[in-house]
């Protein structure tokens, strides 16, 4: 008896780890996208030149641009390169756009799934 527990418990071990490795019970993946990240901040440097004519003025970090980052998630369309590049990044990462994003110490991440 004591026999069969043994062997019930390690293969009860070995499916919840295969499962694990496989990627079950993930809600996905949170991978960094510096180019987006890139992509807000020139465009915020290009605002305050012609605003203020002090490109030096616009120094700025992720959570300065995390709102924008989720409007541009809910407009969709051919244009919104925003959307297209974090897409892009998920698909180089062997996964698809996950609809999220969020900073960690400073860098913008999107979820894939």
């Amino acid at each position: 008896m004591k026999r069969r527990q043994n062997t019930i418990v390690a293969a009860t071990a070995v499916l919840l780890l295969s499962a694990l490795i496989a990627g079950c019970g993930e809600s996905g993946k949170w991978v960094e996208a510096p180019q987006v990240l890139y992509m807000y901040q020139q465009n915020a440097k290009a605002r305050a030149m012609m605003e203020s004519g002090d490109w030096d003025s616009s120094e700025t970090v992720c959570e300065d641009h995390l709102e924008e980052a989720r409007e541009d998630i809910e407009e969709s369309g051919a244009n919104n390169l925003i959307l297209q590049q974090l897409v892009r990044t998920c698909g180089n990462a062997g996964f698809q756009f996950g609809e999220q994003v969020r900073c960690t110490s400073g860098r913008l991440q999107v979820k894939c799934l």
